[in-house]
């Protein structure tokens, strides 16, 4: 994306989007739970925040989302929380800039992780 200063320059400016990937397994039982994530950074620096409930239907619940845009600076976080059943869990946060294929930055088997995009 690009942006024009006084009209004359251009001055290109990095777009990224992450991409959220949860995973969660209730073993033997069914496994239910709460995904919170951002979705963007507003023009005044406010986050977007939204949340997915899973209910307790299936044993193994898996899910990606794409968010953003994103500017350098900004924080991607994913959480997942009011657990029902949850035996194994993985959270990812990947990253892709300008169009570029997603990589992953982050991830964890506990019930957050946040990345500062920094790239």
């Amino acid at each position: 994306m690009e942006e024009k200063i006084n009209n004359e320059e251009k001055v290109d400016i990095d777009e990224y989007y992450v991409k959220y990937h949860y995973y969660a397994d209730g073993g033997v039982h069914f496994c239910g739970f709460n995904i919170t994530y951002l979705n963007s950074v507003t023009s005044n620096s406010n986050p977007a925040v939204n949340t997915i409930t899973h209910q307790a239907k299936s044993k193994t619940v898996e899910n990606e989302i794409i968010c953003g845009p994103f500017k350098k600076g900004d924080k991607a976080s994913i959480e997942m929380s009011n657990e029902s059943s949850v035996v194994n869990r993985l959270l990812e946060i990947c990253v892709s800039k300008n169009n570029s294929p997603f990589a992953l930055r982050k991830n964890t088997n506990s019930s957050k992780v946040e990345y500062t995009i920094d790239y």
